[in-house]
């Protein structure tokens, strides 16, 4: 009984980290919302398109 609660609190303590890093993502958030990630200054940009971290 008890293997299966710390199994129970261990997927749900799992599923709330990667809510919160999901969630969490600047750049995800600024391309949802219409910007575009200026890579170099690390910020979004709603003005200008910027090129990806490869180019």
């Amino acid at each position: 009984m008890k293997r299966m609660i710390i199994i129970a609190l261990a997927l749900i303590g799992a599923a709330v980290g990667a809510l919160v890093l999901w969630s969490s993502d600047p750049i995800d958030a600024c391309l949802d919302h219409g910007g575009s990630w200026d890579y170099d200054r690390d910020v979004c940009d709603f003005e200008q398109n910027h090129p990806g971290p490869n180019g």
